[in-house]
Parts: structure tokens; sequence; C-alpha cells
């Protein structure tokens, strides 16, 4: 209930959104290792950064898939991302120059304009191989550097087809709360 009124109130979303934002958070846990309840305990430090540079919520979800099916702990993967976050959006940081160069527009511009993370990174990695460096060197931060290496590993369509996963995340709440419904949780 916590992260879900973080996300709400964060986003400015409608109550009726619960269960998209609820589904999303299943999804999240069915394709990530991590559990809704860490997902509660750290999440509320990146929406407001995520929402700040108009990153939507299935973006930050899909973003916790990823990082924490790779392995790093939810705890961690909100701080990589959150930094990863910070410094795409920054004026002036390496990456937003090269974003700017590349698309003449900022971050927060390509989101709301439709670009996934995944083809952000994909972007600044082209970048990166075209000027003989890692994507590593385009971040001040190794923690940024850290989520970028693996949202992008799989490049740009590893992300969107996760994306698309969340996306279709429909019902998986109801779901859920389904395969709760056993014996002894009906008799307690």
């Amino acid at each position: 209930l916590d992260v879900l009124t973080t996300i709400l109130n964060a986003y400015g979303l409608e109550a009726t959104e619960v269960n998209r934002v609820s589904d999303m958070l299943i999804q999240t846990q069915n394709l990530g290792k991590t559990t809704v309840g860490e997902l509660s305990s750290s999440m509320g430090k990146v929406i407001p950064t995520a929402k700040a540079n108009s990153v939507a919520l299935d973006q930050v979800t899909t973003s916790y898939v990823k990082l924490t099916a790779n392995g790093i702990a939810t705890a961690e993967s909100t701080t990589y991302l959150n930094a990863m976050l910070n410094e795409l959006g920054k004026s002036g940081s390496t990456t937003d120059k090269i974003l700017r160069e590349k698309t003449g527009k900022s971050f927060q511009q390509l989101m709301s304009e439709g670009y996934s993370l995944g083809d952000v990174l994909e972007i600044v990695d082209g970048y990166a191989k075209d000027n003989n460096k890692s994507l590593s060197d385009m971040f001040s931060s190794s923690e940024a550097a850290k989520a970028g290496l693996v949202l992008v590993a799989d490049g740009a369509d590893g992300f969107n087809k996760t994306l698309n996963q969340m996306n279709d995340s429909t019902g998986a709440t109801d779901e859920a709360f389904k395969k709760m419904q056993t014996n002894s949780m009906k008799l307690k």
C-alpha cells in the first residue's frame, strides 16, 4: 500500500489507476528477483528522480526487472538507477551532451517523446563505441555506469522486450491473489 500511494502521488495518478500500478509491481516481482515488499522499501527513493525526468513507471519497473534479474539487490538497484537517471537528466553531463549532439534533445525530451531507457542508452553506447570507449566512460559515477551496462546489455531490443512484458501485465494482481487462495489461507 505504501509504494502504491507513493507512486500514485508522485505521478499524479488517479485512484482508478491503482490496479494498473499494482499489476506492474507484481510483474516486476514475477520477472525480476525482487518482491513487492522490497520494492516498497526502496522504490520511493527513485520515483521523484524518474518523474522529474519524464521517466514513466513502466520504464522504472522494467529497469528493476533487468537489474534484479542480473543479481543486483533491490536496494542497490535503486541506488544505481537513481544515479543513472540523475546523470542522464543533468544538463552539461557527458551523457546529456551526447544525447543533444546525437538527437538535438535532452533526456527528458526523449522520454516525453516515447523513447525507452533502452533506446536512450543505446544512443549513448553507440557514441561510446564510435569513439573507442565503453559505456562506463560516458558516466562520471560508477553506480550510474553499472545501471547503464546492465540495462543495455542485450541492447535496446532486450530492454524493450521486457518493457512490452511489463505493459502486458494486466491481471497480474488478480492472478497473484488467486494463487494465494490455498486451503490453509482460506482456513486462516
